[in-house]
């Protein structure tokens, strides 16, 4: 199964091997008429039960990983959004401060003419 990592092939492989042993010895003391433990039949029950949990277990966290992974590729989509909403609110505002310093030079320039327009119209009188 996908996502399965190599280290715990080993346990899960030994335990698979020990269920089937146990199967097969069941089988040959069942064709032999033999009375088969209920001791063995338990551990073969048990092993089953768990391996079907084991199952369960990796299914659900696989179905959460994959959730896990949809919400990162959603939040990265809406932070990128939001970054690119910053960047042009970002150039909108350098584009306003540069305007502004221009019309501060002109307001500047334009009240210099006038004081100097009105110290010409003062030394004249």
């Amino acid at each position: 199964m996908a996502g399965k990592g190599t280290e715990n092939d080993g346990p899960k492989t030994k335990n698979s091997y020990e269920v089937k042993h146990l199967e097969v010895e069941c089988e040959r003391s069942i064709a032999k008429g033999d009375v088969v433990s209920s001791d063995n039949m338990t551990v073969i029950n048990f092993s089953n039960a768990f391996e079907a949990v084991l199952e369960d277990v990796n299914k659900e966290i696989n179905m959460l990983l994959s959730k896990y992974a949809r919400f990162l590729c959603e939040r990265a989509a809406a932070d990128a959004s939001l970054v690119h909403e910053l960047d042009e609110i970002l150039t909108e505002a350098r584009a306003l401060e540069t305007h502004l310093t221009q019309k501060k030079e002109s307001l500047r320039h334009s009240l210099a003419l006038i004081s100097n327009t009105l110290q010409n119209q003062m030394t004249l009188s």
